[in-house]
């Protein structure tokens, strides 16, 4: 759904009809086969290469085949969303809606989304900050498309709740740049000391923004890799902000907010 985006724009800039037909079949056919009734996602649907019909519906990155991986629940909000804005049939509109509004019911007190929303939960369940950032950009998009149509939009509040969840929580520590000491020898001075190569001291954290991503904690994967820095967090993370900035929403509520 995310990479619609793509056909959409070529699409426009090329002035080819077929590009657009084909992203909005894609749609149409994720819609019908990836949605349950109750607007939770299956993660993976097998199809039929020849005939189009459904071979099996299954996880490969959640905790079950009927359960729902809460990063794919995230794609389906931002990816609707997107789809709605190129578009504008309504029927994507409210695919994305309904979509995080399951999101946000199955949310936790604390704002920052288990890896799969229908996994036993305790206190040990590794969360998803990328599924958190993911659906925190949707409903960015939702809030903008909602009140495009003059309806009230409870989706900017939820975005912000959970940006702010996120950044009390999982940010990763701050990183510092240091120099490193170069002995120099000279005939004259003996031994002198200068700075070397200017480098980055990334301390025990992890080499991204975000922390408390989990990649894949399904129980037959080869490997598990839970509660990591992930690359889609730290995306979403600078493009929710770049976001808000466009939206004219900035300092005055992270001010307080932190």
């Amino acid at each position: 759904m995310l990479n619609l985006d793509l056909l959409f724009w070529a699409s426009t800039e090329l002035r080819d009809p077929r590009l657009r037909d084909i992203a909005t079949a894609h749609a149409r056919t994720t819609r019908q086969h990836h949605i349950r009734e109750d607007s939770s996602t299956f993660h993976v649907v097998n199809f039929d290469q020849h005939t189009g019909n459904v071979k099996a519906k299954m996880t490969n990155q959640g905790y079950s085949d009927s359960s729902c991986w809460s990063r794919g629940q995230a794609w389906a909000i931002t990816g609707f969303a997107q789809t709605y804005l190129w578009t504008r049939n309504t029927t994507f509109l409210e695919t994305a809606r309904t979509c995080a509004d399951y999101f946000l019911s199955h949310l936790p007190f604390n704002g920052i989304p288990p890896w799969d929303f229908t996994c036993p939960q305790d206190a040990n369940t590794p969360t998803d900050t990328s599924a958190a950032l993911i659906a925190c950009y949707g409903m960015l998009l939702l809030h903008e498309a909602v009140l495009g149509l003059g309806e009230s939009s409870p989706y900017l509040n939820a975005a912000l709740h959970i940006l702010t969840s996120v950044c009390g929580n999982s940010l990763s520590p701050l990183a510092r740049f240091r120099t490193s000491r170069v002995n120099v020898p000279s005939a004259e001075h003996g031994i002198s000391h200068e700075s070397g190569d200017l480098e980055v001291d990334m301390g025990m954290g992890p080499e991204t923004i975000l922390e408390g991503a989990t990649i894949n904690n399904y129980e037959f994967a080869p490997r598990k890799w839970a509660m990591h820095g992930l690359v889609y967090a730290d995306y979403y993370f600078l493009l929710v902000g770049n976001k808000l900035l466009d939206m004219g929403v900035g300092g005055q509520i992270f001010d307080k907010a932190f």
